[in-house]
């Protein structure tokens, strides 16, 4: 693959390439499907033609709603689909030659979407915190109500309305409980496994 293509995808959607390898994709006019090669990162999959320098275009995943398995077809492609309603309400058809090379691709669409909404999503807590929350002792600590925190991943996440502001009902306990479970279920933990080792030793010297 060109190094340009690389490049590109870097320059607009982040400085990792999370996953990247070939796709069919069946075109808006052309029900047929054809080979593109598809690059993820950031919260976009950049596809291209050939040996283009260029993208044919882009999947945005912060307007995703979801990304689902579709029964295996006649011609023996394993097909899933990419619903991306925020994006001109586009359906994105995608096929892989392989199930486990299917699954793969969806597994990580699904981190990047989750990486992509606890960055919007905290970008609203943790003002929230530090504004609300920093006299409330043991915030991090004390549980939040279940039916509360419930309530604000209605408000902030489903499906997908990141726009919306923390429920007016909503007490700084919670607040930081749904916090901790989102940063809980990222794909990698805030403290990476790649650095896990340093930071240990970090806090090691720290105290000392």
């Amino acid at each position: 693959m060109p190094g340009s293509r690389r490049e590109l995808a870097l320059r607009k959607g982040s400085f990792e390439v999370f996953h990247e390898g070939t796709l069919h994709k069946r075109g808006q006019t052309n029900s047929s499907y054809r080979r593109r090669w598809f690059i993820l990162s950031g919260n976009e999959m950049f596809y291209f033609q050939g040996s283009e320098d260029g993208a044919r275009g882009s999947i945005k995943l912060t307007f995703v709603s979801q990304c689902r398995r579709l029964p295996r077809q006649s011609d023996g492609l394993f097909p899933f689909e990419v619903n991306s309603a925020g994006q001109d309400g586009r359906v994105f058809q995608l096929a892989s030659d392989n199930e486990r090379v299917r699954d793969t691709w969806i597994e990580r669409i699904h981190s990047a979407i989750l990486l992509d909404t606890t960055k919007v999503v905290s970008s609203i807590l943790i003002p929230y915190l530090e504004s609300d929350g920093i006299q409330c002792e043991g915030v991090f600590r004390i549980p939040g109500d279940v039916n509360v925190i419930e309530r604000i991943r209605g408000a902030l996440i489903a499906p997908r309305r990141l726009s919306q502001p923390i429920p007016t009902d909503a007490d700084s306990a919670s607040v930081a409980s749904f916090l901790k479970q989102m940063l809980r279920d990222l794909p990698e933990p805030v403290l990476t496994f790649r650095l896990y080792k340093e930071f240990i030793t970090a806090g090691w010297f720290c105290g000392h």
